[in-house]
């Protein structure tokens, strides 16, 4: 289904169900290894990720691609005290209580890349030159999709790279974040 003007998006997209496969023709100048990546925002407030298994020319590239996780955004709603710090609601025994979340539409860009962690760097699937039929066959949850890429991927810097051009007090500079209220948490 297309929609216009998605949670807040201008312009059009593609609503898609939890079960079956949308297919696009992706024409490509060069054969070679791309990676691909996705613009998508949550079309359900369930608590499973967006799982899709993805084929190119009617074929899973291999194993690691039948299960591509989009993760949700997620908010814990937590009670300001008087300071307007946020804190976590108490039971009758002064022990805090997990607070509750839901899910907030927001849209994402999501490169294909291992959903275990084992590989750091995105995919890289073989196209041929021309047309290339790229499908997403649902496994769970609905998504809606603004548009696909298809890029050839570069390795970032490394660290020790970017600390090279950098003064030693710019690299050593400490960043504090408070964890223990999240704005958000990309799993329930």
């Amino acid at each position: 289904e297309v929609v216009s003007n998605y949670e807040g998006d201008t312009g059009k997209a593609l609503k898609i169900s939890d079960y079956g496969k949308v297919t696009w023709s992706i024409n490509v100048p060069k054969a070679g290894l791309y990676a691909v990546k996705l613009t998508f925002c949550s079309a359900s407030d369930k608590t499973n990720s967006i799982e899709r298994t993805l084929k190119i020319n009617d074929t899973v590239p291999f194993s690691e691609a039948r299960y591509l996780l989009m993760k949700k955004t997620w908010v814990n709603q937590y009670t300001e005290n008087e300071d307007g710090a946020l804190r976590f609601e108490k039971d009758a025994n002064g022990n805090e209580l997990r607070p509750t979340s839901s899910v907030v539409p927001e849209w994402k860009e999501y490169v294909f890349i291992d959903s275990n962690g084992y590989y750091a760097n995105p995919f890289e699937f073989y196209f041929e030159a021309g047309e290339n039929p790229l499908s997403l066959e649902a496994v769970r949850e609905p998504v809606v999709i603004k548009d696909i890429t298809i890029y050839p991927y570069e390795d970032k810097l490394t660290f020790a790279e970017y600390a090279g051009g950098k003064s030693e007090a710019a690299v050593s500079e400490a960043i504090h974040i408070n964890a223990e209220t999240p704005s958000a948490t990309s799993d329930y």
